[in-house]
C-alpha cells in the first residue's frame, strides 16, 4: 500500500500506529488538564476562567483558518507539501491579525487581550506542527508524531508551572510555554520531517495554493462551527454568571478528553488507510467502516458508565470538593461525550470518503440548535442548562452523521469512488 509520494520514512504497524496515537494523545491531553489544574490549585478559578474566555475567542479563527488541511492533505497526492505549509503559515499570519483587531476593537482588558495575543500565538505554532505531523501521518509514523505531542506537552507543562508558581502570572507562564513550543517545532519536528520534503521547497504555483483554498474550506466552516457549538455555552456563562461559573463548566467540560484521547487516536492511525481503501478498494472501505462504528459505540457505553460510577471522586480528586456542586453538570457532559465520540468517529470516515461540503450543513444544524437551546436554557437554569444545550446539538450531528455515513456505504459498492468523490 502506498502512502504518499517520495516517501522514505518506513511505516510501522496499524496495531502500534493506534497505541502511538493513543500514548502521544493521552499525554499531550493530561499536560493540557494539568495547565487548568495548575491554575486552580496555584491561581485561582478566576484564572481558569480568564484562559478558558481567551480559548474560546481565539480558537474559533484559528480553527477555520486552519481549513483542515492536515485532513486534505491525508486524502489527495494531488498537491505537494510545501504548498499546504505555505498556505497554512499565511493563513496563520492573517489569522493573527484579524484576531488582534477584533480584541481591540472590543476594547478587552489589557491583561486579556495580552492573553489572547499568547494563545493566538501558541495556537499558530501548533499549526504549523500539525501540518507536519500530517507528512508523518500519511506515511503511517504516527510514533514520530506521539514523540513531538510528548515534549510539547510535558516539557511546556512543566515550565508553565515552575513560573506561575514563582510569578503568580498567568501571562508569563503562557509566554514561557509559547515559547517551548516554538523550540520543539524547530529542533524536532521540522529536522524530522524534512528529509522527506526538502526537495520540494523550491518551488510551487500560487495557482495550486489558491485551488487547495476552495477545496479545504469547507472544512475550515465545519472546524468553526464545531468549535462555536462547544464554546456557546461558555459565551452565556460568561456573560450571564460570571468567570467563576465559567471555570467550573470548563474544568467539567475539559474531562471530555479523556476519551477523546483514544478517538483520536483509533481516528488518526485509520485515516490514512480509510482515504486509501475508499479510493481503492470498497469491500475494505466499508469493513473498516463497520469495526469503527462497533468500536465507538462500545467505548462509548464502557465510558459513560466508568464516568458515572467514579464521577464524584474524580471531581474531588482532580479539582477541588467545590466542583461537587456541579455533580449533575458533570454527569450530563459525560453523556454529551459518548455521544460526540461516535459522531467524530463517524466524521473520520466522512472525511477520508472526501465528503466535505455536505459537512457544513451537518454542523450549522449542530450549532443552531445548540444556540436556540442556550437562549432558552441558561438564562433559567444557568450551568445545567448549558450542559444541556450542548448534549442537544452533539444528538443532532450523530443523527446526521448516520445517515450521511449510511448513505456512503450505500453508495460505494453501487459507483467507482472516482466518480461519485466531489470535494
Amino acid at each position: 500500500m502506498q502512502l504518499g509520494r517520495g516517501s522514505n520514512i518506513k511505516q510501522i504497524s496499524l496495531k502500534r500506529n493506534v497505541y502511538w496515537a493513543f500514548f502521544g494523545n493521552a499525554i499531550y491531553a493530561a499536560t493540557q488538564w494539568l495547565l487548568l489544574i495548575f491554575m486552580t490549585k496555584i491561581g485561582n478559578i478566576e484564572m481558569v476562567g480568564t484562559y478558558s474566555f481567551a480559548l474560546a475567542f481565539t480558537t474559533p479563527i484559528i480553527l477555520f483558518l486552519s481549513f483542515q488541511l492536515r485532513n486534505v492533505y491525508l486524502t489527495t497526492n494531488e498537491y505537494k507539501f510545501n504548498e499546504f505549509l505555505f498556505t497554512r503559515v499565511v493563513s496563520m499570519i492573517f489569522g493573527s491579525v484579524l484576531i488582534f483587531l477584533l480584541a481591540k476593537y472590543l476594547s478587552y482588558e489589557q491583561n486579556i487581550l495580552i492573553i489572547i495575543m499568547l494563545i493566538t500565538f501558541s495556537k499558530c505554532i501548533e499549526c504549523i506542527s500539525d501540518i507536519y505531523h500530517g507528512l508523518l501521518q500519511k506515511s503511517e509514523r504516527m510514533d514520530v508524531i506521539s514523540v513531538s505531542k510528548c515534549l510539547k506537552g510535558i516539557i511546556g507543562l512543566v515550565f508553565f508551572g515552575i513560573t506561575l508558581y514563582i510569578s503568580n502570572s498567568l501571562i508569563l507562564g503562557t509566554a514561557i510555554m509559547s515559547l517551548i513550543w516554538v523550540i520543539i517545532l524547530v529542533a524536532y519536528d521540522i529536522p524530522k520531517a524534512n528529509s522527506k520534503v526538502k526537495e520540494e521547497f523550491l518551488r510551487f504555483s500560487f495557482q495550486r495554493v489558491k485551488r487547495i483554498v476552495l477545496i479545504s474550506y469547507p472544512l475550515g466552516i465545519v472546524t468553526t462551527l464545531d468549535a462555536l457549538n462547544a464554546n456557546i455555552p461558555r459565551y452565556f456563562i460568561q456573560n450571564l454568571s460570571g468567570q467563576d461559573e465559567l471555570g467550573y463548566y470548563s474544568g467539567i467540560v475539559y474531562l471530555m478528553v479523556v476519551g477523546s484521547t483514544v478517538i483520536a487516536a483509533v481516528g488518526q492511525a485509520l485515516a490514512p488507510r480509510l482515504s486509501v481503501y475508499f479510493n481503492n478498494d470498497a469491500e475494505k472501505f466499508k469493513a473498516f467502516c463497520k469495526r469503527i462504528v462497533i468500536i465507538g459505540s462500545i467505548f462509548g457505553v464502557i465510558f459513560l458508565c466508568l464516568s458515572i460510577t467514579f464521577g464524584k471522586i474524580l471531581l474531588k480528586i482532580v479539582y477541588t470538593e467545590d466542583f461537587l456542586k456541579y455533580y449533575d453538570v458533570y454527569i450530563w457532559i459525560m453523556v454529551t461525550s459518548s455521544i460526540w465520540y461516535i459522531a467524530s468517529l463517524l466524521t473520520y470516515i466522512i472525511t477520508a470518503a472526501k465528503f466535505f461540503k455536505i459537512q457544513v450543513p451537518l454542523f450549522l444544524l449542530m450549532l443552531l440548535c445548540t444556540f436556540i437551546c442556550s437562549i432558552l436554557l441558561i438564562p433559567k437554569y444557568g450551568v445545567i442548562g448549558a450542559a444541556w444545550s450542548f448534549c442537544a446539538g452533539n444528538v443532532l450531528r450523530l443523527i446526521g452523521s448516520v445517515l450521511v455515513t449510511n448513505n456512503i456505504l450505500l453508495n460505494i459498492t453501487r459507483n467507482s469512488p472516482h466518480k461519485q468523490t466531489s470535494f
